[in-house]
C-alpha cells in the first residue's frame, strides 16, 4: 500500500483505520508536508558514478556512515540554564 499524502510505501501496521488511504507515521496523514528532495551537487553526482576512482568507491563503500556522521552534526540542542550542579 502507498500513502496517498507523500506517497511512502506503508507497512500493514502503519496504515489508519479511520482512512486507509494514508499512513500514520509517514506524513501524519497528510499533516506534514516536507519540501521535496535536492539533486545532489555535479560534482557529488560524478564522484558516485566513478567506478574506478578510489574517491568514488569510497564514498559508495561508507556513504551511510558518512551520511550518519553529518546528520548527527547537524543537530541542535538547546541547554537549560537552569541545570543543577
Amino acid at each position: 500500500t502507498t500513502c496517498a499524502g507523500c506517497g511512502a510505501e506503508l507497512l500493514p501496521g502503519e496504515v489508519t483505520s479511520s482512512n486507509p488511504t494514508y499512513g500514520s507515521i509517514c506524513c501524519k496523514k497528510n499533516k506534514v508536508s516536507l519540501p521535496p528532495i535536492c539533486t545532489p551537487c555535479p560534482e557529488v553526482t560524478k564522484l558516485w558514478h566513478d567506478a574506478d576512482g578510489v574517491i568514488g568507491k569510497t564514498l559508495r563503500k561508507f556513504a551511510r556512515s558518512i551520511n550518519n556522521t553529518l546528520a548527527f552534526a547537524s543537530q541542535k540542542v538547546k541547554r537549560p540554564n537552569n541545570l543543577p550542579g
